[in-house]
């Protein structure tokens, strides 16, 4: 697939795709940029028409009378965030995954390369994230004292927790 959207696995019900960083999962209300969910769905239309799944452009039907092929994005990564990205195939699946997606994932690991001298080797952030709605961009707000993670200062805020563990210190032209 062009811009490196790799296909890791697929079956019937599922899609599962490694994005890579500077693509957009889905398409903003901005514009008409290419996005995985672009390539992904040009994909499944292709291989559709192909094996004679899609419908014929002239009497809206094929000839297994089924309906055009579709995909449901599951959850989103940031435009910046490599990583999988899983697509259902139907709504039913799509549904399945999203309302048991907090307690089926429930650690996210993440690899981050940071510049600069970083003194503890070890750290914990805590902060409230907020998606907006209209521009689904999100955005972070530093706990308080006296926030508690069950009790958010707005109820539309979500508590969000980080472990951090310095892996690996490099040096780059002689800078630590």
């Amino acid at each position: 697939m062009k811009q490196g959207l790799k296909i890791v696995f697929e079956d019937d019900w599922l899609i599962v795709v490694e994005k890579p960083s500077g693509l957009l999962t889905m398409a903003t209300d901005k514009g008409r940029e290419v996005t995985a969910y672009s390539m992904l769905y040009d994909y499944v239309l292709e291989n559709a028409q192909q094996s004679g799944t899609s419908r014929n452009s002239r009497s809206g039907r094929n000839r297994y009378d089924q309906e055009q092929p579709r995909i449901f994005i599951v959850h989103r990564l940031d435009r910046d965030t490599s990583g999988l990205l899983v697509f259902a195939k139907d709504e039913e699946t799509k549904r399945a995954l999203q309302d048991n997606w907090e307690e089926a994932v429930q650690e996210r690991k993440y690899i981050a390369i940071l510049e600069g001298q970083i003194n503890d080797d070890e750290g914990y952030i805590e902060t409230w994230m907020y998606e907006n709605p209209r521009s689904l961009m999100v955005h972070c707000y530093d706990m308080r004292p006296g926030d508690t993670p069950a009790k958010p200062p707005r109820k539309d805020w979500k508590y969000a927790s980080s472990h951090c563990r310095k892996v690996k210190e490099i040096e780059i032209e002689g800078k630590p």
